[in-house]
């Protein structure tokens, strides 16, 4: 499957096509508001690492990143702006709401107003 990605890529690339992919973003059950707030009980806002993350999800990321860079795809990692000095923040320091408004997906206002 991955042979087949990076081959619809590069003939992308090949025809002249600009082709930005998306790597694997800081994502899962700490960024879940339900994990923050829970009826009166206030949870975890403890930020994650970002080299742990990438460690983690190793096998996968390192497939999606070799297939970009073999079809010499533009590789865009939304955690460079998104993490600091290896912290991922799950709060916006500068909103102090979450990130995410779930596990996986960030809120558009974060995206626009509260990134690095």
């Amino acid at each position: 499957m991955a042979d087949m990605f990076q081959a619809e890529l590069a003939a992308l690339v090949q025809s002249g096509k600009k082709v930005l992919v998306a790597t694997v973003n800081p994502e899962g059950p700490e960024f879940s508001g339900r994990n923050m707030a829970n009826g009166n009980a206030v949870g975890t806002v403890t930020p994650i690492k970002r080299s742990v993350f990438r460690q983690t999800f190793a096998s996968v990321i390192s497939i999606l990143e070799r297939a970009v860079a073999n079809a010499q795809a533009t590789l865009v990692d939304f955690s460079d702006n998104q993490c600091y000095q290896d912290l991922c923040q799950v709060v916006s320091m500068a909103e102090g709401v979450p990130v995410y408004k779930d596990k996986y997906h960030m809120r558009p206002y974060y995206l626009v107003n509260g990134s690095l």
